[in-house]
C-alpha cells in the first residue's frame, strides 16, 4: 500500500508491505510433520529457516521538489 499526501510543506509518502503465513507444514520421511509457522527456526538442517506468521516492511518519504518556493 502506498499514500501520498501533498501540502504546503512537500509531499509526504507513506509505505506498507506486508504479507501474513496461513501454514507451513514439512512432513518429514518418518511421517511426522513439523509446523513452521511462527517458528524462527525449525531446526532440522536443510528445512530450517524464518517462518513469522506475519512480516512487513514500512517507510516515509519527503520531498519539496517542484513547490514553487526560492
Amino acid at each position: 500500500m502506498r499514500y501520498a499526501l501533498p501540502t504546503d510543506y512537500g509531499r509526504f509518502g507513506f509505505i506498507f508491505d506486508g504479507t501474513w503465513l496461513h501454514k507451513f507444514q514439512r512432513t518429514l520421511a518418518d511421517g511426522s510433520v513439523l509446523s513452521g509457522r511462527g517458528t524462527y527456526d525449525l531446526g532440522t538442517g536443510s528445512i530450517g529457516g524464518i517462518y513469522p506468521a506475519f512480516k512487513f516492511n514500512t517507510g516515509v518519504a519527503w520531498s519539496l521538489a517542484g513547490s514553487g518556493r526560492a
